[in-house]
Parts: structure tokens; C-alpha cells; sequence
């Protein structure tokens, strides 16, 4: 998928038209290649969608006669039909911008809206139909704004997939506001994808200016992704005018009792101070602090002190997954060349001691192991 789309990238620079045929041809072999694979996981299907979906401009902004786009959008039309578990979804959802122009859309939804309106059919659904976001895009784009409402009123649920159409019709009318409240209106109905929906609200503040309101109603909390360090890298990069400690004090105080894990964040954009607050206050991975401390061994003796001797303290205290002797040893050693480097060796040396005999949890397996080394 990676090497197709490195491909079509290529391609697109010199010959558009013939990287559309190319995305159209990616699309047909998907379901039949992809079919006998086991894809439970999920990340076969992300790794679909995320190519298709940088297809999508490749694809829109190829140049094309009217005849050879609809002949190729025919095609695709055909490959989502027989696909089977909707790897096609983001062609399908973003349909109005691959139709290009406003005629060839309208052209589409023509030819769709009266099926969707079979299977909706006043409310209650008479089977599914892989047109229908096409349709409900295309009208979008056709700037059918008024039979795209009236076609969403059939809809038997309530579904962000097919309401988010509603959601950026209001917005190509330029009801900003009217946009926001009817995506929080969807957001109270069941099984609703509430991260999405406030992110889209967010992305309309955003927009519009109001970067303070978008920050504390939307931005702060709905933003997360898989790590601590990369929910900030997001959220800073969202909205770069921002103090960076400013932006990362508010994620912390959505962790109460959780602060510790915030460390390595806060180390890595060059917090220090606060990076030795939070794993003091709460506790932080004794692997990840010994990993630390060895790195600014030589540049922030320092800092790498306090934080051996913090981890010292939580391996104490019984903290930390899976520890060996070896993570003992790793924060004692650490600990004591850098209180070497700062001329400090018998006052950490003293220090650690004092940690070590304070806690008597696991500081009898912590003392075993220094035993030699203390």
C-alpha cells in the first residue's frame, strides 16, 4: 500500500491523469486481495484508509475530461459495491470532491438519491446501500444544500457518518454557529464518535478565530492521541501562540494522582524543574527515570542526580513492572557518577542511604542488592 502510494505521488507530478487511473486501479485489487486476510486487529484497515485517503486529492485534482472522470468514478462506484467490508469507505465518503466540478456531482446524485431514499424510506431502513454517503456527498458538493436536508430528515438513526454532511452543509452556508449546535446535539445520541464530532466543532473555532474558546471547550480535553508526550505534541501544534509549560500544566491537571506519568513530557521539551515535581509526586516508572538520569548524566549532572534518587525512592516503595536487580544497580550507579561530576560523592552517597533505610516496603530487597555497591 506504502510503495502504491509512493508511486502515485510520483506519477501525479508529471501525469495527473494517469495517477487517477492509478488510484482507480489500487481500488479494484483491495477486496480482491485483501479478502481471505485477517484484519481483526484493525490495523490492516488503517493502513488502507490512510493511503486512500491521501489518494483522494491525487484523484481530485487530476486533469481530466468530464467523460474519462465520470468513466473512472464509474469504476470506483463499482469496486465500493463489491467491496466487503468498506476498505473503500474514505472514497466513498469524500465522493463530491473526487466528482471535481458541481455538475458532474449533481450528475451523481441524480443518479443516487432516489435509492437512498428507497432504503431510508421514511425512516426505517429496507436494506443497506453503499451510495449513500456518495450521495449525500455529492449533493454536498453540488451545494444541494436544501435536498440534502430534506434527504437526512429520512435517515432512521441518528449517524455522525451521514450527519457530518448536514454538519458541513450548515458550514458552506456559513452557519458557523448553527453548525456547532447541531454537531453537539448529535454528540449527545448513543454510540456517537464524541472525540470526532468535538474535534470538527473545534476545527470551526479554530477557523473563526476564537482560539481560547476552541481551547478549553473542545481542544483540552478531546485531544488524545497514544502517548502523553504525542497528545501534547498535538495539542501545541493546534495552537502554536500558546505557552508550551502553559499547555502542559492543563494536561497534567486533568491527571489527578497520575502526575508522574507525565514526566518524560515534560523532560522532553526541556521542563526540568517540572519534569522532577511531577515524579516526585506521584509515582513514575523506575525504568523510565533511569533512562533519564543516564541521559543528562553528562549535560545535567544535576538533574540526573535527582532523578536516580527518585527512582531509587519508587523502587523502594515497590513501584515499576517487571524490575530486576539490574534496574537496582542502574539508578544507584547513575546516581552516584553524576553526585561524582558535581563533586558530591559522599553527600549522595549519604543521600541514597538515607532513601534506601526510609522505606520499608521493598527497601529489604533494595538494600539486598546494594549490599556490595552501599
Amino acid at each position: 500500500m506504502k510503495e502504491a502510494l509512493s508511486e502515485l505521488k510520483a506519477v501525479a507530478k508529471d501525469d495527473s491523469g494517469l495517477a487517477a487511473r492509478g488510484v482507480v486501479e489500487l481500488a479494484e485489487r483491495i477486496w480482491p486481495v485483501l479478502q481471505p486476510i485477517d484484519s481483526s486487529s484493525g490495523m490492516l484497515g488503517t493502513a488502507v484508509r490512510n493511503v486512500l485517503t491521501a489518494c483522494i486529492p491525487i484523484f481530485a485534482n487530476a486533469r481530466l475530461s468530464v467523460e474519462d472522470r465520470q468513466a473512472l468514478l464509474q469504476r470506483l462506484f463499482e469496486a465500493i459495491q463489491e467491496d466487503g467490508v468498506s476498505y473503500l469507505a474514505p472514497l466513498a465518503d469524500a465522493w463530491g470532491e473526487l466528482c471535481a466540478t458541481k455538475q458532474i456531482a449533481s450528475q451523481w446524485a441524480d443518479q443516487l438519491i432516489s435509492t437512498v431514499r428507497r432504503t431510508w424510506d421514511g425512516g426505517r431502513y429496507q436494506g443497506y446501500f453503499s451510495g449513500t454517503t456518495p450521495c449525500l456527498s455529492a449533493l454536498l458538493k453540488a451545494d444541494r444544500h436544501t435536498e440534502l436536508w430534506e434527504l437526512l430528515q429520512l435517515c432512521p438513526v441518528k449517524m455522525w457518518d451521514y450527519a457530518k454532511y448536514g454538519f458541513d452543509s450548515l458550514l458552506a452556508q456559513g452557519k458557523k454557529a448553527d453548525a456547532i449546535q447541531y454537531a453537539e446535539q448529535m454528540a449527545t445520541g448513543i454510540n456517537q464518535p464524541i472525540g470526532m464530532i468535538n474535534e470538527a466543532c473545534e476545527s470551526v473555532l479554530l477557523s473563526s478565530g476564537l482560539y481560547e474558546e476552541a481551547y478549553r471547550k473542545y481542544g483540552l480535553e478531546w485531544t488524545r492521541r497514544n502517548s502523553n508526550l504525542a497528545t501534547f505534541k498535538a495539542l501545541a501544534k493546534k495552537y502554536p501562540s500558546f505557552d508550551r509549560r502553559r499547555i502542559l500544566e492543563d494536561l497534567i491537571a486533568q491527571s489527578p494522582g497520575h502526575e508522574g506519568s507525565w514526566f518524560a513530557t515534560a523532560k522532553d521539551i526541556g521542563e526540568f524543574d517540572l519534569a522532577l515535581e511531577l515524579a516526585e509526586k506521584s509515582p513514575c516508572d523506575p525504568k523510565t527515570l533511569n533512562r533519564a538520569a543516564m541521559k543528562y548524566l553528562e549535560s545535567n549532572p544535576e538533574f540526573a542526580t535527582r532523578v536516580a534518587q527518585i527512582s531509587l525512592r519508587w523502587l523502594c516503595e515497590g513501584y515499576g513492572y517487571e524490575i530486576t536487580s539490574l534496574d537496582v544497580l542502574d539508578a544507584f550507579r547513575t546516581c552516584l557518577l553524576a553526585g561524582e561530576k558535581l563533586g558530591r560523592r559522599e553527600a549522595t552517597l549519604s543521600s541514597m542511604r538515607d532513601i534506601i533505610n526510609g522505606h520499608s516496603l521493598d527497601g529489604g530487597f533494595v538494600k539486598s542488592v546494594l549490599k556490595r555497591e552501599v
